[in-house]
Formats: C-alpha cells, sequence, structure tokens
C-alpha cells in the first residue's frame, strides 16, 4: 500500500473524528434508540430485550452486540464511543476500497475510489449515526477483498465464514447475499477440491454463527426464527403506502394488525395482511416498486445531518438557503456517483478480460441491494452496504472516460 493511500487514510480519519466530535449530531431516536437501549441491556445483563421481561427478536443482534462491547470497554451509555469507533471503520473502508479496486484494476483506479471514500458525505455522516448499515458496509467489502486475496487454506476459510455468519446478524437480509457469493465461488473457472472444501467451510462456520441465534429464538419463542422476526412487517410495510420512508406505527390498519403486541409477535398476522394487500392492489404495488429505485439511489443522505431533515422544497419556501443548496449539493454528489457507479458495470467489462470473474464480486452487492429493494421497502440509507462497490465502479467510469480503450489485463 502507498505512501498516498495512507494519507488519505488519515485524511479521512480526521475528517471523522472532527465531525462525530465537533459537529452536533442528530439525536437518537427511533430504531437508533432502540439499538442502544439493546446494547446498554446487554451491557448491564439484563438481556437481550428492550421491555423489562421481554426478550427481543425483532432486531438482528449483530449491532445491539457491537454497541455492547464499545459500552463495555469505553462505558456505559457512551454514544461517543460509538461514534469514534464507527468513524475508525468508515475511515478504515479507504484502504479496504484501494486495495479491492488496484487488484481488480490498477492503482489509478484505486486511488480514485480512495480519493472518493475519504470525502463521500454518506460515509462521514453515518460515522456519527447509529446503524447497522455502518457496519454492514465496512464488513461486505472486507469480506470481498478477503475472497479477491483468498488462497483456499482452512483457517481462512473458518474466518470468512465466522466474518459472513456475523455480517448476517448484523443484517439479516444478507443471508441471501452471501449465499450467492458461496456459489459464485464455486463457479469462478473449474473449480477443485480445494475450492469445494473452501466453500463448504465457509458456509458450515456461518451457519454455525448464525444458528447460535437460531437456538436462542427457539428456547424464547418455539419457533424457528433464524436471525430475526423481520419479514411480515417488510411485507406489510412494502405493500401499503408508497409515501412512507419509517415506519408510522399510529396509523389504522397497523394499529388494529398490533394490538397492544410488538412486530415480533405479530409477524405471521403482517405477513398475511401484507399478502392480502399484494392481490388486492397488485398495480399500485408495482408502481410503488417503480419509486423505490429513485427513493433509494438518488438521495444526498443529507436527513443524517443535523438540522437538515426536512425536505428541499420546505427549506426553499422557508427561504432558508443555505441548507437548501447544501442538501441539493449533496443530492447533486451522490446522484453523480450512482451513475457513474452504474456506468462503471459496462466500463469494467469493457477493459478487463482475466478478470472478469472478480468483476463480478463488485456487481453482484450493488445488484443485490437494488434488486431486493425494488420489491421490498427501500429507504436511503439502506443503499449505504452497497457503496463502496459503486464507487469502486464509478472510479473506474472515471478513468474510462479519461482513457477510453484502456485495457487493465495489459497492466
Amino acid at each position: 500500500m502507498t505512501g498516498k493511500v495512507l494519507s488519505i487514510f488519515a485524511i479521512g480519519l480526521i475528517l471523522r473524528l472532527v465531525y462525530v466530535l465537533l459537529v452536533p449530531q442528530v439525536e437518537i431516536t427511533s430504531d437508533a434508540k432502540g439499538y442502544s437501549v439493546l446494547a446498554y441491556n446487554l451491557a448491564t445483563e439484563k438481556g437481550y430485550e428492550i421491555a423489562p421481561g421481554k426478550p427481543d427478536m425483532y432486531r438482528p443482534p449483530g449491532y445491539p452486540f457491537f454497541i455492547c462491547a464499545i459500552y463495555r470497554i469505553f462505558g456505559l451509555g457512551n454514544v461517543v464511543a460509538v461514534r469514534i469507533v464507527q468513524s475508525v471503520l468508515t475511515a478504515l473502508m479507504i484502504p479496504v476500497v484501494y486495495l479491492i479496486a488496484e487488484r481488480i484494476f490498477n492503482a489509478r483506479v484505486g486511488l480514485i475510489s480512495a480519493v472518493i471514500t475519504c470525502f463521500y458525505p454518506a460515509f462521514i455522516g453515518y460515522s456519527g449515526y447509529l446503524s447497522p448499515q455502518t457496519v454492514t458496509a465496512f464488513l461486505l467489502p472486507l469480506f470481498i477483498l478477503s475472497i479477491i486475496f483468498f488462497r483456499g487454506q482452512i483457517a481462512e476459510s473458518l474466518g470468512l465464514g465466522v466474518l459472513a455468519g456475523y455480517a448476517c446478524l448484523v443484517r439479516s437480509e444478507q443471508l441471501l447475499l452471501f449465499i450467492i457469493l458461496f456459489f459464485m465461488l464455486l463457479s469462478t473457472g473449474s473449480p477443485g477440491k480445494r475450492v469445494l472444501r473452501s466453500v463448504f467451510i465457509m458456509a458450515v462456520a456461518m451457519l454455525l454463527v448464525i444458528s447460535v441465534w437460531t437456538f436462542r429464538n427457539y428456547k424464547v419463542s418455539h419457533r424457528i426464527i433464524p436471525i430475526s422476526s423481520h419479514f411480515g412487517d417488510t411485507v406489510w410495510l412494502s405493500t401499503w403506502k408508497e409515501d412512507w420512508q419509517e415506519w408510522h406505527t399510529s396509523e389504522e390498519p397497523l394499529v388494529s394488525i398490533l394490538k397492544g403486541r410488538d412486530f415480533a409477535e405479530a409477524d405471521r398476522d403482517l405477513l398475511k395482511a401484507g399478502m392480502n394487500n399484494l392481490r388486492e392492489h397488485p398495480f399500485i404495488y408495482l408502481k410503488m416498486c417503480c419509486k423505490r429505485p429513485f427513493r433509494f439511489w438518488l438521495t444526498g443522505h443529507s436527513n443524517i445531518f443535523y438540522s437538515m431533515s426536512d425536505s428541499l422544497v420546505n427549506y426553499l419556501k422557508k427561504g432558508d438557503y443555505l441548507i437548501f443548496f447544501s442538501k441539493l449539493f449533496l443530492l447533486l454528489v451522490n446522484s453523480v456517483i450512482v451513475f457513474l457507479g452504474f456506468y462503471g458495470i459496462r466500463a469494467a467489462y469493457r477493459q478487463v478480460g482475466r478478470k472478469r470473474d472478480l468483476v463480478r464480486y463488485l456487481i453482484m452487492p450493488v445488484l443485490f441491494y437494488a434488486i431486493s429493494h425494488f420489491f421490498t421497502f427501500a429507504t436511503p440509507r439502506y443503499s449505504i452496504p452497497a457503496m463502496p462497490f459503486v464507487i469502486i465502479l464509478a472510479s473506474c467510469s472515471i478513468v474510462y472516460f479519461l482513457s477510453p480503450g484502456r485495457n487493465y489485463d495489459r497492466e
């Protein structure tokens, strides 16, 4: 790794630390508050619960355990410490992204990727926001980097399986993504016995990590819940109202479905109601699906910054032009990166030959999140885990426009 990359990493870390330590942060509410309460109760040995005596099965445990570890080391309820650790993680994405891009393409693409990752506003903003997407955005590129440098050793396979298992416990939707990635490993070239053995070890290690939590859920609820009971509510929300970007628990018919229960207890009823919504209004659901990519990708992630949670239109009406143009700038930056990233899929395949198998590992996470959140509920923060790969592909586009016809296989 070059001195330039280390310098970019240092700048990125300083930027993030200055932001989380000196700039006001958004209030901890909703999901962020739930994660913090779970972590606090874990750290004080009250159990994985929000309400006393009521074990939680709704939220995947990976992120609360991450916060719990920080609370035990740096002090109970020390949110500042969580933000500092997350700043380190999002800064460490810089060398990880560089190494992935340099390995698949070249150092030039790697450096551009590192610079964009360093200054990308959303990564800086989410460093101070209590959300599992921050951890996922580090773990997923780390896994892909490990795959790229994978040598087929047993210890490596075990480590990658454990990493995949923990990543699934952070975001349960990633279980399907890692299964796809394992199949991609098997489909690369002509897999021999070593590859088959390695993938088998990875899969077993991943499932063993997850099974610990599955057993806990079964012991608590007498139901088989692999990671979290977060399916029925997702289906219901995905088929209900197209203008929702977060939960609104005070509206009908959600109130009547819950009837004093939490989402985990009402999971089956929510799933049934969601399927009824889909059967009764299929064209409304299709319309919602067509709107989701714009909501998912064309965003500036400005709502995670303090005093920027209102809409562009409202700030324009109020005459808050500084915030209006700041939000507009963030929207423009993110939209350009996303556009270049998707164009980078074409540019990458035009510029590599032997390394096309590796390019697939960049494209798959992007397509996975794009497709899964076309059919299910989409909110801007869900795109964060895919953005390291979008940034690498965007950097490939930039180099392609600057040097058309370049073939990385000859470098």
